[in-house]
Parts: structure tokens; sequence; C-alpha cells
């Protein structure tokens, strides 16, 4: 919505609106199309330098998305496309699993909103699957992963075992990614050990003076890093780290100096031989025009 507002008031900041412009008009759910607001819908943005025909784009995610109905696929300028399905749970795959690609490119999915225009549309979060390495295998649970997940993004899930527990070599966490920041690569965690949290919950039964004796005797939690890969990550920037363009294309490349602080070690290895879905995710996709 800023950015749209921003848009209109750069464009038209030397005109004065007249007497007729000013006047304005309400409008709402009695003039929305009714057959347009009950289908299923979703948009859609394509981060490529080439326009795409909005028929390819829908014939190719379409076969991933719905397979047996496909998916109506308008093109509404800019490489930003309307997509209309036929099933909502087919919708709710498009918005949920991600992060999608289109010819390499990738493709950021946002719910249909009636009352707005293209241009507030901000296309800025991803879902997607990152692998936690280095947290403490006894502290591999929900509570941790929500606590780690919340360094990156907004927290969907947590992958966990059949007994709830998240155990392995590394802890799956599925967030809502923003796109215009760069990329998470570690985090700094301090961990404790029961005795340290004994002292802590001894702490709510003592005097204020007693509390300040235990805290100078404590000694910090031990320090750990914890580091990030991502499943099928999209294309991104080795210079900056933000996702949705290449180093060669950076506008900030230039003012850069030193060593490269991102790279493909940022990508989770994937296993071999994948279904059509996953190339749609896949930085090997290649869907044709």
């Amino acid at each position: 919505m800023a950015a749209y507002m921003e848009g209109v008031e750069i464009k038209f900041k030397n005109l004065q609106l007249c007497e007729a412009e000013k006047k304005g008009i309400r409008i709402g759910r009695k003039q929305a199309c009714s057959s347009q607001v009950s289908k299923i819908q979703a948009v859609g943005k394509l981060f490529a330098e080439r326009p795409a025909r909005a028929e390819h784009v829908g014939r190719t995610l379409g076969g991933v998305w719905s397979p047996l109905f496909g998916v109506d696929c308008k093109d509404l300028g800019r490489n930003r496309f309307l997509f209309i399905f036929q099933q909502k749970a087919d919708k709710e795959k498009a918005l949920d699993v991600g992060p999608w690609r289109f010819n390499n490119d990738l493709l950021v999915m946002e719910d249909f909103v009636p009352s707005r225009t293209i241009d507030e549309y901000e296309f800025k979060t991803i879902p997607i699957w990152v692998r936690a390495y280095g947290i403490p295998i006894g502290m591999m649970n929900r509570e941790t992963g929500d606590l780690v997940g919340e360094q990156i993004g907004e927290v969907i899930d947590v992958d966990p075992d059949v007994n709830g527990d998240s155990m392995g070599a590394f802890m799956r966490i599925k967030v809502k990614l923003d796109i215009t920041i760069p990329i998470m690569r570690f985090i700094t965690t301090f961990t404790e050990d029961e005795v340290e949290q004994e002292q802590k919950d001894e702490m709510i039964l003592l005097g204020d003076d007693e509390m300040k004796e235990i805290r100078n005797e404590k000694k910090e939690g031990e320090e750990k890093i914890v580091s990030f890969t991502y499943e099928y990550l999209p294309d991104f920037c080795y210079s900056c780290g933000i996702i949705g363009h290449t180093e060669k294309s950076c506008r900030t490349r230039s003012r850069r100096t030193g060593s490269r602080q991102f790279g493909s070690w940022l990508r989770a290895n994937m296993y071999k031989g994948i279904s059509s879905e996953e190339r749609s995710r896949a930085p090997n996709n290649k869907g044709k025009f």
C-alpha cells in the first residue's frame, strides 16, 4: 500500500486535483463482481527480466498445483498474474508449499484480496524449509525450533518425529521468509545446562540480594553457532544476500569490498531423482515459454 501511494505521489506531485477529481465515490461489495469474488484465486509475481506469457506460466505451474484441473492464468502486467483454481486445496498448495519457479525465475504468491489493486500487493515473502545445524541434540524440540525460526522469519511449522521431537543431524523449520532483506546464515545461541536451569528456577523463590549473588556466581551459557541451509533456495545474490536477483545484476555490488559473504553453501543438498513438483521448485527447473 505504501509503495503504491509513493508511486502515485511521485507521478502526480506537480499536478493539482480539480473539484470534480476530489469529489470521490465509495465502492464496496455491491460493486464487486459476485462471480469474481466467489472464484478461488491467488496472485503471483515472476521475478524475471523478460516478460513471461500467462498461458505458459499457467500451463507449467498448473500441471504441478492441479494436475487434474489445471489453472487459468491471466496477465496483470509487469510479470504479475492472476491464478484461478478449481479447488481450494490446489490454491493452498500454491500459497503454502513453494518456493516456486518458472523458467528458473522465482514466482512469489499471495492470496487474492478483492479490495486491493495489483500495485498494493507486496510480493515480499516466500514459504521455505530451513535446516538448522549445531543445535544440541537434547534441545531439538518444537520450542527450540520456534525460537530459532523466529530469527529467520515468521515460523510456519517445525518438522517433528513420531515422538514430537526433532532429533537428527539438523532441525527442519518452515518459515515465511522476507526476500527484501539478506538471508540469515547463522545465529549465535547460548545454551544452559540443567544446573543453570535449576539455579534460575531457585531465583524465583529467593530475595533480591540472594538472586544477585547467584547471578554473579553463575557463568554465562556456552556460546554455539547455529548455521542454516535452505531447501529449494531460489536464485539469490552472493554479494548482498537478497533473493530475487543474482550478483551480476546487483545494484550494490560495486560498493562492496572484501570476500563474498554469501554463497552456494547456503543451499541444502537435495536428493536426486526429483518429481515434477520438485522441479518447479529446484534451481535447475527450465519451464518452457
